[in-house]
């Protein structure tokens, strides 16, 4: 298993919360998913249940230890593009505002938001024909 970004490790730790009711001694919903994912690596049986220490919420108590890892993976990716876009947006809303002179010199200061929200507006005035408006 490759190393895991933090961006990847904060979506599959949300991907695998939104999976299990009990995570068992696991700090985290990323320590117990890596853990599964040696249990499944180490597994000869594709059918295996979930360890006694950690539970799956109700829809998913049944489901196997591979069906789990397979569904926090693709939750995981779809949060991790979504993450990707606030970030993306952020980094727009911040150009621009270096561009129009309106970014604070005191980084402290510097509402993440607000930029994210001057990125969106940027984005679909881009898609819509548009560009960075200088």
């Amino acid at each position: 298993m490759s190393t895991k970004t933090q961006l990847e490790q904060i979506a599959y730790n949300h991907a695998a919360a939104m999976m299990f009711s009990d995570l068992g001694t696991h700090e985290n919903g990323y320590s117990a998913y890596l853990y599964l994912c040696d249990l499944a690596e180490k597994s000869e049986d594709p059918n295996e249940q979930l360890p006694d220490d950690i539970s799956a919420w109700g829809p998913f108590e049944n489901w196997n230890l591979l069906d789990v890892l397979n569904q926090i993976d693709s939750e995981a990716e779809a949060l991790l593009l979504t993450l990707e876009t606030v970030l993306t947006f952020a980094h727009k809303g911040i150009v621009q505002s270096a561009i129009d002179c309106t970014l604070d010199s005191d980084m402290n200061l510097l509402d993440l938001k607000e930029m994210v929200e001057k990125g969106s507006e940027l984005e679909q005035a881009e898609t819509a024909g548009g560009g960075y408006a200088a």
